[in-house]
């Protein structure tokens, strides 16, 4: 069996440092919560397909009533997934996963960059509205009750620029020119033009897509 997507690159410090620190926070907001789900981390396999073969494994994913769990990992759709951005990973985490996501009805997907400093979050009912919230402003979910997290600790984590990339690549590593990598590459320069323009972020972020909806 195989993981989609996958680059076969092993975690930098950094990306397990942010992975460990939002482990937590979803760990304390579940646990005071008593809620009916799974909390996991990776590495965990999750099947959206029906062919049983082919697998994602989310940094983070919490599983509830949609996906069923056994020791081979979760088999349907998590509520909550998050990817934190990796040099091999850009491409893949914001073009397929994202789609693969979307499309097996993920409710919520968080995408951590830490070259950019900011958390994106797509959710299910306005996926094209995606929300942008920058390192050190707070994070709320939709689909959370009363979770908001404040991201300032990320602020603390050194990001070693060497170990960013200055391209994007594709889930093999290699510079990405197929149209599946242009695709995703567009994806991310709008997000990127959304952050840079300052927005949307924060509370505004939120009006612009209720507004939309």
């Amino acid at each position: 069996k195989r993981e989609l997507f996958s680059g076969l690159e092993f975690p930098t410090t950094t990306h397990q440092r942010v992975v460990g620190w939002l482990f937590t926070e979803m760990a304390v907001y579940l646990r005071g919560r008593k809620a009916d789900c799974h909390l996991i981390a990776a590495p965990f396999a999750v099947y959206l397909g029906e062919d049983g073969d082919g697998f994602l494994t989310p940094d983070i994913t919490i599983v509830g009533r949609g996906g069923e769990l056994d020791d081979a990992g979760c088999h349907g759709t998590p509520d909550w997934v998050a990817e934190v951005v990796s040099p091999h990973s850009r491409t893949a985490d914001y073009g397929r996963k994202l789609a693969a996501y979307i499309n097996a009805g993920v409710r919520e997907y968080w995408i951590v960059d830490p070259k950019q400093q900011m958390i994106v979050a797509y959710y299910l009912d306005h996926p094209d509205a995606p929300f942008i919230c920058r390192f050190g402003e707070n994070l709320k979910s939709d689909i959370y009750e009363g979770l908001e997290i404040d991201t300032s600790p990320l602020l603390e984590i050194r990001y070693d620029e060497k170990g960013m990339p200055g391209h994007l690549t594709n889930g093999h590593g290699k510079e990405g020119a197929s149209e599946e990598g242009r695709r995703s590459e567009r994806a991310w320069d709008g997000v990127r033009q959304a952050a840079c323009q300052g927005g949307p972020s924060g509370d505004s972020a939120k009006d612009e897509s209720d507004s939309g909806r």
